[in-house]
């Protein structure tokens, strides 16, 4: 085999590598990202949970529909030095919640959910201390219903801890189910 049907062997592998390996690159970006609908608040105004959602929720044999997005969306609304407010919102799929006014909003990791007293199956939560009292909310998923549960604590407060109560249900939609005919 001479040296030039070699050479021609070689660059017609590598360009085919080469076009391989754009394809794959190209496949592997995240370019079809969904923007927040336009009645949502601004995006540099909200803060997200960083907590990941899972894609479904198995129980027993039978796996469930996956969850819509649920998040909080802490929105200032008029922060000055001596009384900032945040409007605390939930988002589930598409529809938007307006929950409360409180004075500091952040989203609440869930790596932090144990130190305010949140349990591990929460959605999302936020929530925070302004001078001398703190708000904070969750949400979890209980029979196809989103709930909403708020505590509040003061440094003055007697007993410690935080003490949850219900704020608002949600219902999620229904699934479909088709039967064949």
């Amino acid at each position: 085999m001479p040296v030039t049907d070699l050479l021609r062997t070689v660059m017609k592998s590598t360009i085919l590598y080469l076009m391989l390996f754009a394809l794959l690159v190209g496949a592997c970006t995240t370019a079809d990202r969904e923007e927040p609908a336009d009645e949502f608040p601004e995006e540099d105004s909200i803060v997200r949970s960083d907590q990941e959602e899972p894609d479904s929720l198995i129980i027993g044999e039978t796996e469930k529909e996956p969850l819509p997005e649920v998040r909080f969306i802490c929105r200032d609304i008029g922060q000055n030095m001596d009384n900032p407010l945040f409007e605390v919102s939930l988002l589930v799929g598409s529809s938007y919640y307006t929950l409360d006014t409180i004075h500091t909003c952040n989203s609440i990791r869930y790596g932090d959910f144990e130190e305010f007293e949140i349990p591990n199956r929460a959605l999302s939560a936020a929530g925070g201390w302004w001078k001398d009292a703190g708000d904070y909310f969750y949400a979890t998923e209980e029979n196809n219903q989103i709930v909403v549960r708020h505590a509040w604590q003061t440094e003055e407060q007697s007993t410690q801890g935080y003490f949850y109560k219900e704020v608002r249900r949600i219902m999620l939609p229904s699934p479909v189910i088709l039967e064949d005919i």
